[in-house]
């Protein structure tokens, strides 16, 4: 993408932009399939002290709204931190706590985590972390 790019001048990026943005979005489609029931305990467990009650995120724990993500792409990125392609940078003391939080866990704990958090909190648009007191 980043040669095709290249050779774009820049209003014709704008004219593509402004048409992508003028698509309506698609139903989401649940693609992962784990166990919620479980999920919702390893959820409680692991996830909730940093990302919330609603998987929103929290901007004192500097940790994104899980909510907004499809669930292919969460199982990706918690796979990418269990297999240290994420959290390994020196400077991302929050990727290395996800990471470790993680170690435990193996895949089939990791598809039902994300089965919960899709079920239960659904994709949705809202995006801001929850502020905590």
């Amino acid at each position: 993408m980043g040669a095709a790019s290249d050779e774009l001048a820049t209003a014709d990026l704008e004219r593509i932009a402004d048409y992508l943005a003028s698509l309506p979005p698609q139903p989401y489609q649940p693609s992962v399939k784990g166990d919620a029931t479980k999920g919702k305990v390893i959820y409680e467990g692991n996830c909730l002290p940093c990302h919330g009650p609603r998987a929103a995120g929290s901007a004192e724990f500097k940790t994104g709204s899980l909510a907004v993500c499809e669930d292919w792409y969460l199982i990706s990125q918690l796979r990418h931190f269990k297999n240290g392609r994420r959290g390994v940078h020196p400077d991302d003391g929050e990727g290395r706590l996800m990471a470790e939080q993680l170690s435990s866990l193996d895949d089939r704990a990791l598809l039902d985590v994300v089965a919960y958090i899709s079920s239960e909190f659904g994709f949705t648009t809202e995006s801001e972390p929850e502020a905590t007191e």
